[in-house]
């Protein structure tokens, strides 16, 4: 006969390894190996200097300033996604430099590209990356004053809206494939990865979030922040058909906020695929947007 004592530490230890699991999982994705540059503004004929500046925590961040002739023009900061590097966004930046006239801050998240830090938090930590990127441009002299957009996707989107609800010196946003919350983020792409599992892993892997960051994932949400935006214009862009961030999240994130807002879906368009899917429409119709929010 089994005794009681051999069962529940049968039991502990099965919870302890499951966590163990879970927790090796998370340090997966969190430390991500760092992508390399691929480029640079010189190669769409963008004049352009590297700079360095802080997180508000202290981490060390790079990035590229792509100026304009006239200081006064507003300053557009541009947000790659998870696993990736500002080499990503160079699409986007050239187009808003050059289509637009407007300046250009493309950066690295921490743990990303040439920036400092090793782990990555889905978007959480990240938020004082942006306020890091804003308080630099905010301490050049010759951009003072300056007006601010924000354009981010996947991860870097939601760090825009988020960042936005309480920097109200953000004076435009625009998100394409953003997350409602991390929480639902992470039951998704469990779902994806381990279609039999997801539904006991997932709330292990909320447990070792907080335990590692402090925060329930459900408290790293665009959801909650959309609402504080306005009356500053607010764009999300989303694709149909995104497995990885499905749109109902993005509806969600659009029904939270309040006008001025848009919302632009691109049919057939899968996670970050607008481009793709759409080509020069795609940043037409963000500059376009950013035309009316900041002029």
């Amino acid at each position: 006969m089994i005794s009681w004592t051999l069962l529940i530490r049968l039991a502990a230890w099965s919870v302890l390894g499951a966590v163990g699991g879970a927790w090796i999982l998370l340090l997966r994705q969190t430390r991500l190996p760092k992508a390399p540059l691929i480029g640079d503004p010189g190669d769409y004929l963008c004049a352009f200097e590297s700079v360095r500046f802080t997180a508000t925590d202290g981490v060390p961040l790079a990035g590229w300033f792509i100026r304009q002739p006239s200081s006064a023009r507003p300053v557009i900061v541009v947000c790659h996604g998870l696993g990736t590097n500002r080499s990503d966004v160079l699409d986007a930046a050239a187009a808003f430099a050059k289509g637009g006239g407007y300046q250009v801050l493309a950066f690295d998240f921490r743990g990303h590209g040439e920036s400092g830090g090793r782990v990555s938090s889905f978007g959480y930590w990240e938020q004082r990356d942006l306020a890091g990127a804003l308080a630099y441009l905010r301490g050049r002299p010759d951009l003072q004053p300056a007006t601010f957009g924000v354009f981010g996707i996947s991860m870097g989107g939601a760090v825009a809206v988020m960042t936005a609800g309480r920097d109200t010196g953000i004076h435009a946003i625009a998100a394409d494939s953003l997350f409602p919350n991390l929480a639902e983020s992470i039951r998704v792409h469990l779902r994806l990865m381990y279609p039999w599992l997801a539904w006991a892993v997932t709330p292990l892997v909320w447990l070792v979030y907080w335990l590692q960051f402090g925060i329930w994932p459900s408290a790293v949400s665009p959801l909650q922040s959309a609402s504080a935006i306005a009356p500053r214009p607010l764009l999300l862009i989303h694709g149909e058909v995104d497995p990885r961030m499905p749109l109902s999240g993005a509806r969600a994130v659009f029904q939270a906020a309040k006008e001025p807002k848009e919302l632009w879906v691109i049919p057939g368009a899968l996670h970050f695929a607008g481009y793709a899917v759409t080509g020069e429409a795609y940043h037409r119709h963000i500059l376009d947007f950013f035309q009316r929010a900041l002029h």
